[in-house]
């Protein structure tokens, strides 16, 4: 009779251990968890530090408490330029708190699902998900996200081209601002409303707005201050007004040197001849800038160069810009692997010493209640094994049934298979035959000078194999300009071959002003920075 009160009394206080072990570790997570979520908005930074300290997602208590971390993690890492390490997790939180009725998590779940990585690789999703954002913040009074909501739609629409749209977005980006009343999403909607309206060619109304940003700049933050002046500078920079330009970048730049700033003010001077102020502005802006504005830099610094006559600092400029450009989704990736591997050692540092405790802990019960165990592990291993034979059986008949459809499918699309390969053998022959005439159109250029127009399709043909022969450069094109003819990438490539404009002239059979009328015209198309 003793014997079994006492073993009752071990495995009562062991499973009491182990609660309390368990319940300690959840309520200090869930509490970490509360004060990151509580931060982040204003200092994502902290509430990252905060997230990491919880280290194993296991610890956290149910689908709550998980859907707020992937959803807290998401954010701060967005917010602080990081890559999103849950962002594939997003909708499960979006289906979570649409479930248990949350309605402010549910809108930044929907916002946050939406910005991490879908603008620039599936926008038309990207679109979708705002606008059930904004559904769902407008019918909730959520004034925040409508805010945030606005301001990416009229971003998207602003590299898209859509500038009309772009204009209706910034309008209502602006509006909500005012009602919200945070001076950092007013100035930032002024000036983007006087962009809209710059686009448009509307300049009266762009000025106008320009100047409502001027009464509540000094409400702001440097950071903030600098940022808003610095996009006053550029508006009217793009505006063709640089004498105010250069106005509000000076004053930009007393506030807090910002590097766009920095660049922008450069290009200023290299258009009025001051080419020294220019080249040590364009070597601060270098030195404290991001990969963005660094090959924006380089892009004018090798366009200054080459008006110099001096083409090798041109080249290597250029080169730069190019290899910065490629570098970048490499080191994106690099750095989301080593996220992913520091949190895995994490977790599994922590996973070992708590296998450690337990196993302490078993060690002083597992003598007593071994047989007992083995009896009722033996008891539930045999039901285990019928309940998965029965699953197996019914797995097998699923992939049989799912084999027969796959077999069905490929016979009905074998047709289309043969269809689409013999569609690929034609486009390939067509491409080589466009980049054999695009030799001889280069052999012609450099034995004769001239562009032979008497060859079919010359200037594709000579698009086409410069665009194989660089593609650094050619990608560069794209990602500088918003639209290019034909005739606009034949001059890029000349003068990326090092002729000179008169050189140009002289090979496309124009003249010198028609060239320096493209070479104007392709300025005017440049996206902005």
């Amino acid at each position: 009779m003793l014997n079994a009160l006492t073993i009752r009394l071990i495995v009562i206080v062991t499973v009491a251990v182990q609660f309390l072990c368990a319940c300690s570790g959840s309520l200090r997570s869930g509490e970490l968890l509360a004060q990151a979520d509580s931060v982040v908005e204003n200092n994502p930074d902290s509430a990252l530090v905060l997230l990491r300290q919880i280290g194993n997602v296991e610890a956290l208590q149910g689908d709550d408490e998980r859907a707020l971390y992937y959803l807290v993690l998401t954010q701060a890492q967005h917010k602080c330029y990081e890559p999103t390490t849950a962002d594939s997790l997003m909708p499960f939180c979006v289906s979570h708190f649409a479930s248990v009725g949350d309605c402010y998590n549910h809108v930044r779940a929907l916002y946050y699902n939406a910005v991490t990585g879908r603008p620039g690789s599936n926008p038309e999703e990207a679109v979708g998900l705002l606008k059930e954002c904004e559904r769902v913040a407008t019918s909730t009074g959520n004034l925040l996200f409508q805010v945030k909501v606005y301001q990416v739609l009229e971003y998207l629409n602003d590299g898209a081209g859509n500038y009309r749209f772009k204009l209706k977005y910034a309008k209502l980006f602006f509006d909500k601002s005012k009602e919200y009343g945070d001076p950092y999403y007013m100035a930032y909607a002024i000036t983007a409303l006087a962009r809209a309206y710059a686009l448009l060619e509307h300049n009266d109304s762009a000025l106008a707005c320009l100047k409502q940003a001027l009464p509540i700049v000094n409400r702001l933050d440097s950071d903030t201050k600098a940022l808003t002046l610095t996009n006053i500078g550029v508006c009217y920079h793009e505006n063709g007004d640089d004498a105010n330009a250069k106005r509000y970048l000076l004053w930009s730049l007393r506030v807090k040197p910002r590097d766009n700033a920095l660049k922008v003010l450069a290009d200023i001077y290299n258009k009025e001849g001051k080419h020294a102020e220019a080249e040590a502005l364009w070597q601060r802006a270098l030195a404290m800038s991001d990969p963005p504005t660094r090959i924006s830099t380089l892009k004018s610094m090798a366009v200054h160069h080459a008006s110099l006559g001096d083409y090798r600092e041109a080249y290597a400029s250029r080169s730069e810009a190019a290899h910065l450009s490629d570098s970048i989704n490499n080191a994106k990736l690099a750095s989301r692997v080593t996220e992913l591997q520091l949190q895995y050692d994490r977790q599994l540092e922590e996973s070992r010493y708590y296998r450690f405790v337990l196993s302490c802990v078993a060690a002083v019960v597992g003598l007593v209640v071994v047989v007992i165990s083995m009896a009722l592990a033996f008891r539930h291993h045999l039901r285990t094994a019928k309940v998965s034979l029965q699953k197996k059986d019914a797995q097998l008949e699923d992939v049989q049934s799912r084999y027969s459809e796959l077999e069905a499918i490929h016979a009905a699309d074998a047709a289309k298979v043969e269809e689409l390969t013999q569609l690929y053998s034609e486009l390939s022959a067509a491409i080589l035959k466009f980049m054999a005439t695009g030799k001889a159109v280069c052999d012609e250029i450099q034995a004769k000078g001239r562009m032979p127009y008497s060859m079919p399709d010359a200037e594709k043909g000579f698009i086409l194999y410069f665009a194989v022969q660089n593609s650094g450069v050619f990608n560069g094109w794209l990602a500088a300009y918003d639209k290019l003819t034909n005739s606009d990438m034949v001059y890029l490539a000349l003068a990326a071959m090092g002729y000179t404009d008169k050189d140009i002239a002289a090979i496309l059979c124009i003249s010198e002003g028609a060239v320096r009328t493209r070479k104007y015209r392709l300025n005017k198309t440049k996206k902005a920075k």
